[in-house]
Parts: structure tokens; C-alpha cells; sequence
């Protein structure tokens, strides 16, 4: 019967009980003893390996010691996956490997308690989390690729990737082909929200703003409301039409001029309307006549009127200064300055588009404070204005 099933050998025959019997020793005896020997013998386990187990093996105080094994033949394998498993590197530090090839070191050395990485299988739907434990209060997590190498989030998922706690870059980010380093270069789109805090320079190509800005004490909205400065540098760009309040204060620096103003719009095309009307830009069809409203004009001292043009000065396009009488007195502008008076007239009363000499830009002041601007020149013209030398 070899082994009783508690792992103890069990002998069929007793020598003494049978000399003591007068019990013969028999061929057949012997055999039956032996053989119970042999059975006992093929059921242990040859250090050697040429045995396989049939069944769990149970150790005193669970503990199994193995050699160190490597890579390519690690200690712990399995019988049909030689180079598959896992096998000790140092102290604290042992690695899992599938194909002879290290995929998972884990290392606990310099712990001063125990210290490394849980992961934990959550509920159904619910992924899975990983975690450092560790005896200490605040302990860090860090995940490098080796040498120039990629760390990558997310590769084949589709779900986001949520950052619920502050996060430190230290080096260059880049998100939707823009990257985020000292300054911003690049190109591609980035949502901020949640109240973003910017310090330092920004610069886009482009920005567009869904909620409002505030930026020194200015806050951008569909209007721009609130009190503070805001200096635009660098020959900032406008593709619309940048409106101010009134009582504000607009101040547009070229180099050596600077024109300042209470109220008014700049236009797309880089010309600045004050809402007083001190200066803006009529476009006048040929054989058509406009006016514009002299502020100021109602005053003992009239105005002066600088007339000018998107052209270079010239007989077609003549650049000049004239003088207003003041309001009340249909009385002809007067020349101050012109670059070419060639096909410039004046007149009083009002401008129909065919009053004046054809061929000509004819300038009236009729008694209601309003400057008539004629063109018969030939083609339409965009006249830009500046009235100078005003009391409101």
C-alpha cells in the first residue's frame, strides 16, 4: 500500500512479528514488500526532474525557495512555456518575462516599509486603478519611457483622459499640434475653461473667446465694459470693427503720431470713427453728393476740415485742408492747403450729385452745419476726414 494518503510509508509485513510467528520468509513476501518500497519510491519527487507531480503540493509554512533564474530562463515557468514567467534580479527585485524578454520589473529597494504598486480590479464597468502603497503619507508615482522615448495615454481607448488634481509640466506640452513650453507655438486649438489663470506672454494667430475676458481690469465680452489699460503692440490685426464706450479713452500709436479720443469705433479697414464724428470715411459714387455733420461748427470759430485719400495725392485725387465758416452762414470753405486744386470747387447750400462743375469734387457749407462733398471726378472715391480745430 506504499504511502497511507497522510504521506506516511506503511509496511505490509513485521520480521520480528514473524520470527516470532515461525512465519517463513517467502519469495512471495518479499516481493509484496518490495514492491509496496518501489510504489513509495515512484510517488516522491526526484530532485532531478524527471518527476511530475500529480497533484498540489502543499509546503511547510507556504515558503519555496527557487534559483534566480534570468530572462531567458526564468525560475518560475511552466511546462509548456519554458521562457515565460518569472525570475529574481537583486535584493527586493524581481521581473515577470514572456518570450525570454523582461515586460514587468518590480522593485522594492531602499523601502523603508513596504512600498510599491497595487493594482486592483473594480467592479464590472468600472476599469481597473493603480496605486502606490507604501506606509508613508505622500508617496510620488513616476512612469518614464527609456531614453528619447514616448510615454502614451490612451493609444487604443476612445474614452477621455481626466486629470482631477493639479497638474506640474515641466518640460514642453503638446496638445492638437500646439505646444506649450515658454511660450506658445504651434498651431491647432485649445479649450480653456473653468476660469484658466494666463501669466506671462500669450500669443496666438487667433483666438476665439465664447465667454468673456478679463484682462487688467478690462473685460471682454460682446462689448468691452470695466476700467483699466490695454496696450496692442507688434501691429496687431482687426478683421471686424473694435467699439468703445463712451468716456473711455482710445489711443492708437503709429510712431511719430498718436491720435487719442474719448469714444468712437475702429473700422476693419484700419480707420479709426470717433463717435463725435471727428473723423471717419464716406465712400461717393460718381455724379452723388454726401454730407457730413461738423461738430463744433454751432461755435464763433468754425472748423477746419482735412480731406484725404486711400490714393497717393493727385489732380484726380487731391489731398488738403479747408476751412468751415461757422454754422448759420451759408458761406464757401476756404482753401488752407491743397496737394493739387486742379478739379477742387466750392460752393454754398446743398449738393444733389450733379449741382457743381462735372469733372470736378465740389465742397459746400450750407447754413445747417453740414459740409457737402460732391463727386463729379469721374469714378467713385473714398474720402477719409479729420475736423480740426473744434470746441464741442
Amino acid at each position: 500500500m506504499a504511502f497511507n494518503g497522510s504521506g506516511t510509508f506503511s509496511r505490509l509485513y513485521n520480521w520480528v512479528t514473524d520470527r516470532d510467528a515461525d512465519v517463513a520468509i517467502t519469495a512471495s513476501r518479499m516481493d509484496d514488500e518490495m514492491d509496496g518500497m518501489a510504489t513509495g519510491l515512484s510517488t516522491c519527487i526526484a530532485k532531478d526532474g524527471q518527476t511530475t507531480t500529480t497533484a498540489a503540493i502543499p509546503f511547510a509554512g507556504g515558503a519555496v525557495k527557487l534559483a534566480d533564474g534570468s530572462a531567458a530562463s526564468p525560475s518560475v515557468t511552466f511546462i509548456n512555456d519554458t521562457n515565460s514567467g518569472a525570475y529574481w534580479i537583486a535584493a527586493d527585485n524581481f521581473a515577470l518575462v514572456t518570450g525570454g524578454v523582461k515586460i514587468l520589473e518590480l522593485d522594492g529597494d531602499a523601502a523603508s516599509a513596504a512600498t510599491g504598486l497595487k493594482i486592483t480590479n473594480a467592479a464590472a464597468a468600472s476599469g481597473a486603478d493603480l496605486s502606490v502603497i507604501s506606509s508613508g503619507t505622500n508617496e510620488n508615482l513616476t512612469i518614464n519611457a527609456k531614453g528619447a522615448g514616448t510615454v502614451t495615454i490612451g493609444n487604443t481607448s476612445t474614452g477621455a483622459i481626466t486629470l482631477t488634481r493639479a497638474t506640474t509640466l515641466s518640460a514642453a506640452l503638446t496638445y492638437g499640434g500646439v505646444t506649450l513650453s515658454n511660450a506658445v507655438t504651434g498651431t491647432g486649438n485649445m479649450v480653456l475653461s473653468a476660469s484658466p489663470t494666463l501669466t506671462g506672454t500669450l500669443t496666438a494667430a487667433a483666438a476665439s473667446l465664447s465667454g468673456a475676458l478679463t484682462y487688467g481690469g478690462v473685460t471682454l465680452t460682446a462689448g468691452v465694459t470695466g476700467t483699466g489699460s490695454m496696450v496692442l503692440s507688434s501691429s496687431p490685426s482687426f478683421t471686424g470693427t473694435v467699439g468703445m464706450a463712451a468716456g473711455g479713452i482710445f489711443s492708437w500709436n503709429s510712431g511719430a503720431h498718436t491720435l487719442t479720443e474719448s469714444s468712437g469705433v475702429l473700422t476693419s479697414s484700419g480707420i479709426f470713427v470717433s463717435a463725435a464724428k471727428r473723423s471717419g470715411v464716406v465712400t461717393v459714387a460718381d455724379d452723388a453728393a454726401t454730407s457730413i455733420t461738423i461738430p463744433g461748427h454751432a461755435t464763433a470759430n468754425g472748423a477746419m476740415v482735412l480731406i484725404n485719400f486711400a490714393n497717393p495725392p493727385s489732380a484726380t485725387y487731391p489731398a488738403g485742408i479747408i476751412y468751415c465758416a461757422p454754422q448759420g452762414t451759408a458761406t464757401a470753405p476756404v482753401t488752407v492747403a491743397w496737394s493739387d486744386a486742379t478739379n477742387v470747387a466750392y460752393t454754398t447750400g446743398t449738393l444733389a450729385g450733379t449741382t457743381g462743375t462735372d469733372g470736378k469734387i465740389t465742397f459746400s457749407v450750407n447754413a445747417d452745419g453740414k459740409l457737402y462733398i460732391e463727386n463729379r471726378i469721374g469714378g467713385a472715391r473714398i474720402f477719409v476726414y479729420t475736423v480740426l480745430n473744434v470746441r464741442t
